[in-house]
């Protein structure tokens, strides 16, 4: 079974495409549309997820420290 990271990993090469193409499209129309914003913000959340769970991860295996987060910052 994959892990979640592998899995969310997997798909953005896909939304990429799917943003590249998107983009393309606004730029010929001069206009951004909601479309493009949405699946902007979400690959961006995408990739920060795996960064959390990454850190979260480590966290477990290697242990807490007090003076860190577990989570990516941004910020």
């Amino acid at each position: 079974m994959a892990s979640r990271v592998d899995a969310v990993l997997k798909k953005l090469p896909d939304q990429l495409a799917s943003i590249e193409s998107e983009y393309t499209r606004d730029l010929a129309a001069k206009q951004m549309s909601d479309d493009l914003l949405h699946d902007i913000a979400r690959l961006i959340e995408d990739c920060q997820r795996v960064l959390d769970w990454t850190a979260t991860d480590l966290d477990h295996r290697f242990g807490k420290a007090v003076d860190r987060s577990p989570y990516f910052g941004m910020g």
